[in-house]
């Protein structure tokens, strides 16, 4: 017989920000975490917030009937493109026959309109999930900087990001970029690198994301860092 759970949890955003974590609790916390970003881990400026948390890998993750990757390491993590006002998304965790389903129900009032980064800077750099990242090797990693707009720009070993076009982000000088994370990319809640470069003026500027980053390597994997004895 299948079985059903349904939770309803209500966030606000002010400015593209989660007001606030918020995580299940009890028996079924242990299957599906949800949290928000910290909020003093980045800065959204924009109609973008992130669905993330933990949850058992050995079932599926829907959030509005699309799948959503659970990494090895339990980790999931996915954009929630915003309208203003309230916006409510359907969240359902299949495992074997039991489907846990959440309603989220996320507030967002509109700042001001973002403009292009004036001089040569780098406005916010940030990873995908919005927040601190466990993955492992074979998983890909991707990032986003907001900084001057029509030039180079990189992140970690120097992999080059690409500006995104400004009739998706409302704004340009976004870059973004992408890694599939090697086995000798040993990092342990590092920060990676970012840099803008100017190949007229020669002039570069190099900045540290806030957010870390931790690769785990076999030996931490097999040794329970995510398995399903945890989540029973």
């Amino acid at each position: 017989m299948q079985k059903s759970y349904f939770f309803l949890f209500v966030l606000l955003v002010f400015g593209g920000a989660l007001s606030h974590p918020v995580e299940a609790v009890g028996q079924e916390g242990r299957r599906l975490k949800i949290v928000s970003a910290e909020m003093d881990s980045l800065a959204i400026n924009d109609s973008v917030a992130f669905f993330q948390g933990m949850a058992d890998p050995s079932g599926q993750l829907f959030l509005n009937g699309e799948e959503v990757k659970i990494y090895g390491t339990c980790v999931f993590a996915a954009p929630l493109y915003l309208q203003e006002g309230m916006n409510e998304f359907q969240v359902a965790h299949v495992l074997d026959r039991d489907t846990m389903q959440r309603r989220l129900v996320v507030v967002y009032q509109k700042p001001t309109r973002p403009s292009p980064m004036a001089g040569f800077a780098i406005e916010y750099t940030r990873l995908s999930s919005g927040g601190d990242l466990s993955l492992q090797p074979g998983d890909l990693l991707q990032v986003e900087m907001k900084a001057t707009p029509g030039i180079q720009a990189t992140f970690y070993k120097g992999i080059p990001m690409f500006e995104a076009d400004s009739t998706e982000t409302g704004v340009s000088g976004v870059y973004r970029g992408e890694y599939t994370l090697q086995p000798s990319d040993m990092l342990a809640a590092e920060t990676l690198p970012f840099s803008l470069h100017d190949p007229k003026t020669k002039k570069v500027v190099r900045v540290e994301n806030r957010q870390r980053l931790t690769v785990l390597n076999q030996a931490q994997f097999v040794g329970g860092q995510c398995g399903r004895p945890a989540w029973k």
